[in-house]
Parts: C-alpha cells; sequence; structure tokens
C-alpha cells in the first residue's frame, strides 16, 4: 500500500492539464434560421411497442425492417416446433405412465421411459428458451428505434472528426510528453 502511494505522489504532481478555450461564441450552435425539426423518440418508442419495425419506419430506417421481422418470425418457428416436440414427448410420457394396458406409445416405441422423459424436459427447455429469445428481441427493436429517434438529428457530417497525436507540452522549467487530442466540428 506504501508503495501505492509513493507511485500517486510522484506521477500525481507531475500531470499538467491544458485546455483549449473558445472565442466568438459557442460553435455548437448553429447559426442558421432554419427550424429545427423536431424528431420524438416518445413517439417511436410507442409505435415500435404497437407494432414491431413500426418505430423504425418512423425513423426513416427501413432497411431495419427485415432484420426485426426475420428475427421474430424465426423465434416464433422455433416456438411452433418446439412446441410440436414437447407435445410429442409429452404424449408419450403420459401414454408410459398411465398404467394402462390398451395404450401403446407407437410414436416414440424406441425410446426407453428415461430417454422419453429427458427429451420431455429438453424440448420444454427449448420451448421457454425460445419465448425468451421472441421477447428479447421484441425488446431489443423498441430499444433500438428508441436509441435510433435520439440521434435522429445528430450531425454525421464529413467535417466531425477526432485526432490524436503526440505533442510536447513546454511548461516553465521543462518538456513534458503526452497527448494533444483536437476536435473539429
Amino acid at each position: 500500500m506504501r508503495k501505492l502511494w509513493l507511485l500517486l505522489l510522484i506521477i500525481g504532481p507531475t500531470s499538467v492539464c491544458y485546455s483549449q478555450t473558445i472565442t466568438g461564441g459557442d460553435s455548437l450552435i448553429k447559426n442558421n434560421t432554419e427550424p429545427v425539426k423536431v424528431h420524438s423518440a416518445k413517439k417511436a418508442t410507442i409505435y415500435a411497442a404497437v407494432l414491431p419495425g413500426l418505430g423504425h419506419v418512423y425513423n426513416k430506417k427501413y432497411w431495419k425492417l427485415p432484420i426485426v421481422y426475420v428475427g421474430i418470425g424465426t423465434s416464433i418457428f422455433f416456438i411452433s416446433q418446439n412446441n410440436k416436440y414437447y407435445q410429442d414427448f409429452l404424449t408419450s410420457y403420459k401414454y408410459r405412465v398411465d398404467n394402462d394396458p390398451n395404450t401403446n406409445d407407437l410414436l416414440y416405441s424406441d425410446l426407453t421411459d428415461a430417454e422419453v422423459f429427458s427429451n420431455l424436459e429438453l424440448t420444454r427447455t427449448w420451448l421457454e428458451w425460445s419465448y425468451v429469445a421472441t421477447i428479447g428481441i421484441y425488446l431489443l427493436q423498441i430499444v433500438d428505434a428508441s436509441v435510433d429517434a435520439h440521434l435522429f438529428n445528430f450531425d454525421v457530417s464529413d467535417d466531425l472528426s477526432l485526432n490524436i497525436r503526440p505533442s510536447l507540452i513546454q511548461t516553465q522549467n521543462r518538456m513534458d510528453g503526452g497527448l494533444a487530442l483536437t476536435f473539429s466540428f
């Protein structure tokens, strides 16, 4: 612990921070007089919650519609398939444990009782995970539509940049090395 404090005492006083001042007003405020169209994130979120993909249409991100519908459609397909297999194994298991000699399990007659029960539990787990995936994809598309709406008016023009380069900073008695971060917007 003493070594850590000693290291902090040695390094701490040698760090010098400099900043840049902006003259001529705030450069982040646009000087044009045309009104900025308000894009509502609340509307996009509500639209996406009501109908999957509608929030993306409101945000004019049409290319995301196939992704949303393929994701939800695939997870619904897996719900359907896993439910079918679950029902088959459940019926087979019920036939085996009902103690009625007149009922025969013809669907999975080559499996043992333990294998049928194991497959029943496995398909139930897959069915539950399919429901979780469907809900997850639905919620993810709502969050994505909301984030897109928040960033709808974000400036992504070519004159935005961040340059990082090494630099030498002259202090009173010595030269210090550091990194210069230059933002251009």
